[in-house]
C-alpha cells in the first residue's frame, strides 16, 4: 500500500497480514473503511 501497488493490504499476496488473518488476529476485511458521511450542525 505504501508504494501504491495495491489499494488494500489484502490485495498484496506477500504481506504478513495473511498470517494474522490465519491466526485469527484480524478479519479479512480489516483496514477497509466504509465512506463516512459527516453532518455539521448549522
Amino acid at each position: 500500500m505504501k508504494h501504491g501497488y495495491v489499494n488494500r493490504v489484502v490485495e498484496w499476496p506477500y504481506s504478513s497480514f495473511h498470517n494474522f488473518v490465519k491466526a485469527g488476529i484480524y478479519q479479512q476485511d480489516w483496514g477497509i473503511a466504509e465512506e463516512m458521511l459527516l453532518s455539521i450542525p448549522e
